[in-house]
């Protein structure tokens, strides 16, 4: 997957801040469907908006899921 495109500045931003909390560029773990958070595969999402912040923050379905809270969760 492509991550959605930003300005280089804010890609090194993004990419600075995921090296120190994760250990990995945000972009490159996008490219290679990895989560940046925990390294796992990040193939599946329930709907095509957690798809689309997949290619936003690099974050699989579960590691979303643990952030916002699952889809019919209160």
């Amino acid at each position: 997957m492509k991550p959605v495109e930003k300005s280089s500045e804010m890609v090194k931003v993004l990419d600075s801040i995921s090296l120190n909390m994760f250990g990995k560029s945000r972009s490159e773990a996008i490219r290679q469907n990895i989560c940046v958070n925990c390294g796992g595969e990040a193939d599946r999402f329930v709907d095509i908006r957690s798809k689309r912040e997949f290619a936003l923050s690099g974050l699989c379905q579960n590691c979303q899921d643990s952030l916002f809270g699952s889809i019919g969760e209160p």
